[in-house]
């Protein structure tokens, strides 16, 4: 399936920027939720927090059930399921290295379907597709890139890009969307303290209440 069905469909639906809000909001919670004195000692333990993130932020928002939903298979593989009326996409969160392709442990079904570029077992023909996401790391690391993209494994045996689409690149300079969130906790009530009797009652004190 190619490119530009796939992605003019997930656009008509609205979904590319809510996409890259989820990916940017798990990158975010690992500095939000890991305390700084600990920070560098886990660092290397980010990219699958992150993933997981990305994966609980998409369950939040979609849930378990409709035509947008997150789907658990058997063998522990997680992803978004987007249904439409001529095919499905498949959305699995992956971090991306250097050459732009996903990290995956090796096993028959992750290979089975990245070589054929889709899922099977369901009536609509459904697409595998990758949420990718780059980041710079060292003393200051940072998300580089989300992109959408889909790998193919050519005759030689290596795993090569079928396509990929840039949904936010740091080096383009486009600003990443990051929605204002309500604060968790209620701003404490505003209570005038009472003064003493003498002071109110000479007119010069207020009371709160």
């Amino acid at each position: 399936m190619d490119q530009q069905r796939i992605v003019s469909f997930l656009d008509g639906l609205g979904l590319l920027p809510e996409l890259v809000q989820h990916v940017q909001g798990g990158y975010d919670d690992f500095d939000a939720y890991v305390a700084d004195a600990v920070r560098v000692t886990v660092e290397a333990a980010r990219a699958k927090f992150v993933s997981c993130r990305i994966q609980a932020r998409l369950r939040l928002a979609y849930g378990e059930t409709g035509p947008r939903r997150m789907i658990d298979e058997s063998d522990r593989l997680t992803y978004l399921l987007i249904e439409g009326n001529d095919f499905d996409v498949g959305i699995r969160a992956k971090k991306l290295n250097k050459q732009f392709l996903s990290y995956n442990h090796r096993s028959r079904r992750q290979d089975k379907l990245r070589q054929t570029e889709q899922f099977f077992g369901s009536g609509n023909p459904r697409a595998h597709v990758f949420l990718g996401y780059g980041m710079r790391e060292g003393l200051e690391p940072a998300l580089t890139v989300i992109t959408l993209s889909s790998e193919f494994q050519d005759s030689s045996g290596e795993w090569k890009l079928s396509w990929l689409y840039s949904l936010w690149n740091e080096a383009e300079g486009t600003p990443l969307i990051r929605p204002i969130q309500p604060d968790i906790f209620p701003p404490p009530p505003r209570i005038t303290p009472r003064l003493p009797a003498a002071e109110s009652e000479d007119g010069t004190g207020s009371q709160g209440g």
